[in-house]
């Protein structure tokens, strides 16, 4: 049984037997509330804020500060954390009662709910924020009849996909007549609704706003939201297969964790539930389907069919225009393409009206298409133009101030190219940013600036960029012959401890100054990472076959071979390991799948496959594998001796000399021992002097 606090509720008013009054003349003008039955029983004038949490700490208190001012009561359901949450809603004075999570959205949205006094409920997640400019709506909205009408609110959801580049935003109805016939319906993307209903309750427009943080990438990740809501999406749609905003719900969520043809084929089915009907969902739904079309598929045209799709139902939606451009751009359609971002661009006016849409697209990302556009035709001109038009909506647009400097870099204006990289990298401080800032200066030889914005770099990015740029700055040192390159290097290595790129010169300069002490430390620290490149997997694979660790070689070349199966280095290693540990078997297997095309590689596994067939008496087979690394590379001595003493095995004489005098100009002194030897087997003591003596003047 699950622990309940409980807290005593105030008496409800009964009913008035007058009708109620009319709503403050502001309020009314701002929010179109339908005026209720005189008869309908209303609950106390007040706001009841309700919530549902679990292990909420990190946002609660910011939440709760920006609306517990403009409340009458907190009523919060915690379905079980296990930090300060509890902790921070009592401090604000809420109403806490404990409830064992059951995968149920709703159920636990209408525990909440039941917790209510007052008239008028105002649902937040803690990771939302109600957003300044309404508190004076709100203190009206409290004396106002409720009754079976709902407040549409704004929700802008943070992100930082693009640093600097604002916010999505959707419609929701947040705020809702505190009535038992009112309740939120749906195991997760839940909605309110009169009586169940599959279209939901109705609702009044509103200026009120709330400000939602859940999307940005560190919260996304830290949370792994990911799994749990497939897997209540799937619930929802085994328990109502009907309802298309279920289908809705799976195709976004398989969306965002990557089951892209998950999230087709519910995509799909919610266009054949959903038919005609003027759903909410449905326009976004449809955009998404094109998206996924388009950039997941490889399949614009259907991309396309399912943006005009889209526009059909909603003519005026920014994301519908948005995702049919990026539909012809992927078809070379790009007259038309700029055409469907101009209409996006156009679509602003009518954001306000859409249920869910990427502001964005309006202010600055049709923009960006449009520019691209351009650039794709080779038209930095009208390109820049574009770009320069976006910045002017959306100043802080990092990939709108990147691509104007690359533009400016191709037109040859170098200055301004230099001075919007710098700008994009002081004012907006990214991996990004700091790539491109340093590559521009790399490739316009302005080497030390290049060098100081690297240093200047390191605080501001993560570990992730810092490698690649530390590595460049090595480059830099290394083209110009200067000292500092050492040092890159090693800080490079420092933060990749098993970085192949880093280790392999970083190595080479220790053992060109005989620092065996300093290659020894480089290992020890390389061992105890894990590698990540494939460059990591060969380098660490070839170091232990070299130190005589065969079977630790083996376990790396097999783990980079589970990434790569046809990865010549690492097959080539994994046939070495296993002959050197005496697994004649495995070996062959290894050195069988090495590729004709990987060059050095193929021709050591075609020796090695021959060898071990001489060995086992094989030698049909041995001079089979010594043919294929001739018939890539003539003069390979060792294949040409192989071969030549296993014919003589065969008795077929004639052939080795033939064989031998036809590869004696390759490497005289070499062959001509060799053919003296078979001269003096068949007591062709002439010739085999002959021979000698042509090799010596030679």
């Amino acid at each position: 049984m699950p622990v309940r606090i409980k807290s005593k509720k105030p008496a409800v008013t009964p009913p008035s037997a007058s009708p109620p009054p009319a709503p403050p003349a502001t309020i009314a003008q701002t929010i179109s509330l339908p005026r209720p039955p005189a008869d309908a029983p209303q609950l106390p004038a007040g706001l009841s804020l309700c919530m549902i949490v679990k292990n909420e700490e990190r946002f609660l208190a910011k939440c709760l500060q920006s609306i517990a001012p403009y409340v009458d009561e907190i009523c919060i359901v915690d379905t079980g954390s296990t930090d300060r949450t509890v902790e921070i809603a009592k401090e604000f004075g809420a109403k806490v009662e404990l409830r064992e999570w059951r995968n149920d959205f709703s159920w636990a949205r209408n525990e909440a709910i039941a917790m209510a006094s007052y008239r008028w409920i105002f649902m937040l997640d803690a990771d939302e924020e109600f957003l300044p400019g309404s508190e004076s709506l709100l203190a009206q909205l409290k004396s106002v009849p409720a009754f079976d009408t709902g407040v549409w609110v704004r929700c802008y959801n943070e992100s930082n996909d693009y640093q600097g580049t604002g916010q999505m935003s959707h419609l929701l109805i947040r705020i809702f007549p505190n009535h038992p016939r009112i309740r939120f319906r749906g195991l997760i993307h839940e909605f309110i609704t009169l009586d169940q209903s599959q279209l939901g309750l109705k609702a009044s427009a509103s200026p009120i706003a709330i400000k939602h943080s859940g999307y940005l990438k560190e919260i996304v990740t830290e949370r792994d939201k990911g799994a749990r809501n497939l897997a209540i999406v799937k619930a929802a749609v085994e328990r109502e297969p009907e309802e298309a905003f279920h289908w809705f719900n799976l195709g976004t969520t398989a969306f965002l964790i990557g089951d892209y043809e998950t999230a087709r084929n519910a995509l799909e089915k919610m266009i054949e539930v959903n038919q005609d009907q003027p759903r909410g969902f449905f326009a976004n739904g449809l955009s998404a389907l094109a998206d996924v079309y388009t950039e997941k598929m490889n399949d614009p045209v259907k991309g396309e069919e399912a943006a005009r799709l889209c526009l059909r139902f909603s003519p005026h939606y920014a994301n519908g225009h948005f995702a049919l451009g990026k539909a012809l751009v992927a078809q070379k359609r790009l007259a038309d393409a700029r055409e469907a971002f101009e209409a996006a661009i156009g679509d602003g006016e009518y954001n306000h009206l859409q249920f869910v849409v990427d502001d964005e697209v309006s202010k600055w990302k049709a923009y960006s298409e449009v520019g691209a556009t351009y650039v794709a035709e080779g038209n930095d001109e009208a390109a820049v133009e574009w770009f320069e038009k976006g910045l002017k909506n959306r100043p802080s647009a990092l990939p709108l101030r990147l691509n104007l400097a690359r533009a400016y870099e191709r037109l040859k204006r170098i200055d301004e190219a230099a001075r919007t990289f710098a700008a994009a990298f002081r004012d907006l401080p990214s991996d990004q940013s700091a790539v491109d800032y340093v590559n521009f200066l790399l490739r316009a030889h302005r080497d030390r600036e290049a060098l100081d914005a690297i240093r200047a770099a390191m605080p501001q990015i993560s570990p992730a960029a810092q490698f690649p740029v530390l590595m460049a700055g090595a480059a830099v040192c290394e083209r110009n012959g200067w000292p500092e390159r050492e040092q890159f290097l090693r800080d490079a290595a420092e933060r990749m401890p098993g970085a192949a790129l880093a280790l392999d010169p970083l190595e080479a300069l220790f053992r060109a100054r005989g620092d065996l002490a300093a290659v020894d430390r480089l290992y020890g620290a390389e061992d105890a990472t894990e590698p990540l490149e494939l460059a990591d997997f060969r380098r660490r694979a070839n170091r232990l076959l070299a130190q005589g660790r065969f079977s630790e070689s083996r376990a790396m070349a097999e783990r980079g071979l589970e990434r790569e199966p046809a990865d010549a280095s690492l097959l080539l290693v994994a046939a070495l390991a296993c002959s050197s540990m005496g697994d004649a078997e495995s070996a062959r297997q290894w050195a069988q799948r090495v590729p004709p095309e990987s060059g050095e590689h193929y021709l050591r596994a075609r020796m090695m496959l021959a060898l071990d067939a001489r060995g086992r008496g094989e030698f049909e087979e041995a001079i089979a594998a010594t043919e294929a690394v001739l018939a890539q590379m003539p003069q390979h001595i060792e294949a040409v001796v192989l071969r030549s003493n296993l014919l003589q095995q065969l008795d077929r004489e004639v052939e080795s000399e033939q064989m031998l005098l036809a590869a004696l100009r390759f490497d005289p002194q070499r062959i001509a021992v060799e053919l003296s030897m078979l001269y003096l087997r068949q007591e062709r003591f002439e010739d085999a002097r002959r021979i000698a003596d042509a090799a010596l003047v030679r």
